[in-house]
C-alpha cells in the first residue's frame, strides 16, 4: 500500500513497490521543466541531521523497488526533494516531510 496524503505525508508498506510522479511548477504556477542536465533528487532520511540518505532517486518519475524498504526498520522517516541546477545552483522544491513505514502481515509476528 502506497499513499500521499493531503499535506504531503507519505506512507508505505515496507517491501511494496511503489511509483509517483513529482510535479514542479514555477512562483506563477505554471509547470517547471527541467533542462536536460538539471537533476531532480528524492531523498529518504532516519533522522533530518544525517549527511548520507539512506535512499535517493532521481527524476521525476519515482519508482521504489521492493528491495528498497524491504530492510528498513518500520519507522517514520523525513524525505525532501531538490532540483540541482546545471549550474551548480540547488533548491529544495519539497521541503522535509514524513515518509511512513508499515508493517505488513508477514512482519508483524517476526519483530514483536
Amino acid at each position: 500500500m502506497f499513499q500521499i496524503n493531503n499535506v504531503g505525508k507519505m506512507t508505505l508498506t515496507r517491501g511494496d513497490s511503489c511509483d509517483f510522479t513529482i510535479e514542479l511548477c514555477n512562483a506563477d504556477g505554471t509547470p517547471f521543466t527541467p533542462s536536460i542536465n538539471d537533476v531532480v533528487l528524492f531523498s529518504i532520511k532516519k533522522n533530518l541531521n544525517d549527511e548520507t540518505p539512506l535512499l535517493e532517486k532521481t527524476g521525476l518519475m519515482i519508482h521504489l523497488n521492493s528491495e528498497d524498504t524491504q530492510n528498513l526498520p518500520i519507522a517514520t522517516y523525513y524525505y525532501d526533494v531538490k532540483v540541482l541546477f546545471e549550474n551548480g545552483d540547488v533548491q529544495t522544491v519539497i521541503p522535509n516531510n514524513l515518509f511512513e513505514l508499515k508493517y505488513n502481515v508477514g512482519d508483524w509476528d517476526a519483530e514483536n
